[in-house]
């Protein structure tokens, strides 16, 4: 009975998978026709699979202290950039890792980076901002 549901959502899987290109397809032939005017931008997104870290932030009174989980992190590719009071923090793995043993509703995914965007209590000041990572732990202190 299980091979049943398993076929049946492998078959749904790969409809929707095919829908979804599809779909991407005709967006993207969409909007060739807008990159002949001069004002219009063009930004082809990039697909990738990411996954957003767990994290804590606390607030010590002169500074927040944000730490963030990056296990398997490639050092030196930690970004961080502040638009208003939101952190945009984006870091590549060592190596893609495989989801497919965790669960087979994620067969086939590999996820490359970690992205998050975090709210933060205070407006930041990114030139006072400090990193530090150590063993899979970045933490990011904020001045206010």
């Amino acid at each position: 009975m299980s091979n049943a549901f398993d076929e049946f959502f492998e078959r749904l899987e790969k409809r929707i998978k095919m829908l979804e290109r599809e779909i991407r397809k005709s967006f993207e032939e969409m909007f060739r026709g807008f990159a002949s005017f001069p004002e219009t931008k063009m930004r082809v997104p990039e697909y990738s699979e990411t996954i957003e870290p767990l994290y804590t932030i606390r607030d010590l009174g002169d500074r927040i202290v944000v730490y963030i989980d990056l296990p398997y992190l490639a050092e030196g590719s930690v970004d961080i950039r502040f638009e208003g009071r939101v952190m945009h923090i984006s870091a590549k793995l060592r190596e893609s890792i495989k989801l497919d043993n965790w669960s087979r509703r994620y067969r086939g995914i590999e996820v490359h980076e970690y992205r998050a965007s975090i709210e933060l209590p205070i407006e930041p000041k990114p030139e006072k901002t400090k990193i530090r990572s150590r063993k899979g732990i970045v933490e990011i202190t904020i001045y206010k």
